[in-house]
């Protein structure tokens, strides 16, 4: 094994074809992939995919859950039997699109002392990915330092269930591991029905809180409100952080249309504040006269009274920093 940061999966031995592009894009920003599997998978698999390592599991909550779902722990177990000092947890259909030359040594070097994660973008295709709607509900990419894997109690989490990509990062919060969001959009998930079975969510949410209990969180909320509390927990620890090219050097001339009350406005300019890039607004009224000397890098029109995410400049640069990043 060489020195690139390897990510850990479990590929289904199902949905092949899009599993194959996927983990291809992986390899072709130059990580090492390794698929943990049980047995009876690997010799399904393997042939499909000749270009990775597989490694066996010993159990799987195939009894509990109906198939080989590999608990969360036996990656951390994996994580410690190497010697690479950054790795990768990563789900089996999220593609890597952009950044071929550089999405690797970013990671490498973000994630030394921290955990670097991120949401996927939905797509229908890969073709149609600029109009990817970021998924609100979790996290499918994750990058951090080998040490990080000896912190976990054992518990019956899995991936391919719930709760995993939270606990993953709230108990590093509490041994005072800092978060760093990466809002660039380079993970892209082609979207399908998803069937979550209410067993899981119910059983393996109980087993995170109590967990979560233990190491101070206190949580009384039902349902799926538990999920929505720990992604605002999550969203409000963690630094952002992009992929600089065009996105660190950019500014952004935001002309405001339309009228509204001080109320509207104030929302929209506070939505344009809080972006990750600067931005300078002004109303449309008093905009002719300067864009003819304008020197900032986008022009973004957006009528009063309506706000957008924090992060939302940055996705719309990001598409113009993919176009010339091969230039």
């Amino acid at each position: 094994m060489d020195g690139s940061i390897t990510i850990a999966t479990t590929i289904a031995p199902r949905d092949i074809a899009n599993q194959q592009r996927a983990i291809h894009s992986w390899i072709e920003h130059g990580f090492h992939v390794v698929s943990l599997n049980d047995v009876s998978e690997i010799d399904v698999l393997r042939p499909h995919f000749p270009e990775i390592e597989f490694v066996k599991v010993h159990r799987t909550a195939k009894e509990r859950f109906g198939r080989h779902y590999v608990y969360f722990d036996d990656f951390m177990a994996y994580f410690q039997s190497i010697s690479q000092e950054v790795c990768g947890i990563v789900n089996s259909d999220i593609h890597f699109v952009g950044y071929e030359n550089r999405l690797a040594a970013f990671m490498a070097e973000e994630a030394k002392e921290t955990l670097v994660f991120g949401p996927r973008m939905d797509v229908e295709s890969l073709d149609t990915r600029r109009n990817g709607v970021e998924f609100g509900f979790g996290f499918d990419f994750f990058f951090f330092p080998r040490r990080l894997s000896e912190i976990f109690p054992a518990t019956e989490l899995c991936l391919g269930l719930p709760w995993w990509d939270f606990w993953i990062l709230l108990l590093p919060m509490k041994h005072h591991i800092p978060l760093k969001k990466l809002v660039t959009p380079v993970a892209y998930h082609i979207k399908h029905e998803i069937k979550w079975a209410e067993e899981p969510f119910e059983v393996l949410g109980e087993v995170i809180f109590d967990h979560l209990s233990k190491e101070g969180y206190s949580i009384d909320i039902g349902g799926a409100g538990k999920a929505t509390y720990c992604y605002r927990i999550v969203d409000g620890a963690s630094q952002p952080i992009v992929i600089d090219k065009l996105s660190k050097l950019a500014s952004v001339l935001s002309i405001l249309v339309g009228d509204g009350d001080a109320s509207q406005l104030e929302n929209t300019t506070q939505s344009l504040t809080n972006q990750t890039v600067p931005v300078v607004w002004m109303h449309e009224h008093d905009a002719a006269a300067v864009l003819e000397e304008n020197k900032a890098s986008f022009i973004y029109y957006m009528p009063i009274g309506t706000t957008i995410p924090p992060y939302f400049l940055e996705y719309m640069i990001s598409f113009f920093e993919e176009d010339t990043d091969r230039v």
